[in-house]
């Protein structure tokens, strides 16, 4: 369960990261 709730956080922060650079940009 702990390692699900890792990758959902991680796939987020890429998501999140991506946008925040797009933006950026």
């Amino acid at each position: 369960m702990a390692q699900y709730l890792r990758n959902l956080f991680y796939k987020h922060a890429l998501v999140f990261v991506s946008k925040k650079r797009n933006v950026i940009v």
